[in-house]
């Protein structure tokens, strides 16, 4: 076993609801946040106006709930035209830029953020924790992306070449897939779409070189399989939570 780290990001301004030093089981609730979506509309470019000249113009202000189709800015032309700017959505009205970008929110929901696994907080900063715990190590011969952390979820039992990118599905959401062989490109693009978060393989097709939003880690060597003793073991994990550390080729499995 060997001692690691995995570091938790976070909004600003968060409720945090664990200390330093505190012991954490699987589950437990660390933090909530409020997430919200913003549209932006370019104000300065619809009235074509300079931006400074913007605020004479809105028939709304600050904070003001807007609805689809509701105007938010007139301006009459030297003609005596009226140009009418509406909402694109609904929301409520945050702030214009000095650009003269609009920005209107959208939604804010209550979100919140529970330990991965059991771990012990060893830091708390503005925007992020870290968790400490021991766990089994894997070096990579290959790895690429940011680290992640998730549920390691096996696409299939058959030591394949080329796992079929039918495999993928929904389910697989902010997940970490492991396959026994090569990554292709399309079942690497298709993992991107569905919002997985990582991929544990034998090896990647000779055009990729890594990149995407996706990280990986490739165990295979010259026949881009993952040998069989590390198959064997990250099978023996699957629905675990793993930790995929991309840039330093390396994937812990944290302690049951």
């Amino acid at each position: 076993m060997s001692h690691c780290q995995f570091t938790i990001s976070f909004p600003k301004n968060s409720e945090i609801l664990v200390k330093e030093k505190e012991e954490v089981k699987k589950d437990e609730l660390l933090l909530r946040y409020l997430e919200e979506e913003f549209f932006e509309y370019d104000l300065s470019a619809s009235l074509n106006l300079p931006a400074k000249q913007i605020s004479r113009f809105l028939a709304v202000g600050p904070k003001s709930k807007v609805k689809k189709g509701q105007i938010i800015a007139s301006k009459k032309s030297l003609f005596g035209r009226l140009a009418e700017i509406t909402s694109p959505v609904d929301g409520e009205i945050d702030s214009v830029s000095a650009e003269g970008i609009l920005k209107i929110k959208t939604r804010s929901e209550k979100k919140e953020i529970r330990a991965p696994f059991a771990a012990k907080i060893s830091e708390i900063g503005d925007i992020f924790l870290i968790l400490e715990f021991e766990g089994q190590t894997l070096t990579a011969e290959k790895g690429f992306g940011k680290d992640v952390c998730g549920p390691l979820f096996l696409l299939t039992e058959e030591r394949e070449k080329e796992t079929e990118i039918a495999r993928l599905t929904t389910e697989q959401k902010d997940k970490i897939i492991l396959l026994p062989g090569k990554v292709s490109q399309g079942l690497f693009h298709k993992a991107e779409a569905l919002g997985i978060k990582g991929i544990i393989a034998g090896g990647l097709d000779d055009q990729m070189a890594g990149g995407g939003q996706i990280s990986i880690l490739c165990f295979g060597a010259k026949d881009d399989q993952v040998p069989i003793a590390i198959w064997q073991d990250l099978i023996k994990n699957k629905d675990n939570p793993v930790c995929l550390y991309g840039q330093e080729k390396i994937l812990a499995i944290p302690q049951k």
